[in-house]
């Protein structure tokens, strides 16, 4: 599969995307996104021009914080942020601001810095802010509840929004996006799950997932 759309991307479109791994549109359908192996995060948008019509991102592309050149699954949320996992670097949450595409990446836990010493983590505050694992298999998201499941060879880490109640609370900080709506926020203010084999899971990581 992958071979074939590089012949038909590369022939109709003038870009060489190779090994695709993943591919996801966005919910208008006006971009689609492209995990690809060795080249990062590859977009391509067909009612652009031609100087436009293809984005890459990559660790080398300055100013715009994207950590991987191995990239293996994508998924556009119901908030129009692009989930992006990478093969060791975890999970990268995309993002439209007032200068484009910005990136903000997940790690598996989070040090907060120790009273006493700022240069030194307070080992006793750690906590999860993102999935558990660095290498993502596969991401989706529940059409139910909005929750994005990521699976990776520790487990599945599950990102439930908040209440949808409140359908501003996951907007905070966000940005105008080049039309004036508001883009999608750059931060993660829902809370995290994660099973492991612990729960149940099988000791091989779980590569693929689908809702009903």
């Amino acid at each position: 599969v992958s071979q074939h759309l590089h012949g038909i991307l590369n022939s109709k479109f003038s870009y060489p995307v190779r090994f695709i791994m993943a591919m996801a549109a966005c919910p208008g359908g006006q971009t689609v996104a492209m995990a690809t192996e060795g080249q990062g995060l590859v977009m391509f948008r067909p009612a652009a021009r031609p100087p436009h019509r293809w984005v890459q991102f990559h660790p080398n592309k300055d100013g715009t914080g994207f950590p991987s050149w191995n990239t293996y699954s994508v998924c556009f949320d119901s908030q129009g942020r692009l989930w992006v996992g990478t093969l060791r670097k975890g999970v990268v949450v995309g993002y439209i601001g007032r200068r484009g595409w910005q990136w903000r990446h997940y790690d598996e836990i989070c040090r907060p810095a120790n009273a006493r010493n700022p240069n030194l983590p307070n080992e006793s505050a750690m906590t999860f802010n993102g999935p558990i694992g660095c290498h993502v298999f596969a991401i989706v998201q529940n059409p139910i509840d909005h929750s994005i499941w990521i699976s990776t060879e520790a487990g599945i880490s599950i990102y439930y929004p908040r209440s949808a109640r409140r359908k501003d609370a996951d907007l905070r900080g966000a940005h105008l996006a080049a039309d004036g709506a508001p883009s999608a926020a750059p931060m993660l203010f829902g809370r995290w799950r994660y099973i492991t084999q612990a729960n149940g899971l099988p000791s091989s990581p779980v590569d693929c997932m689908a809702f009903d």
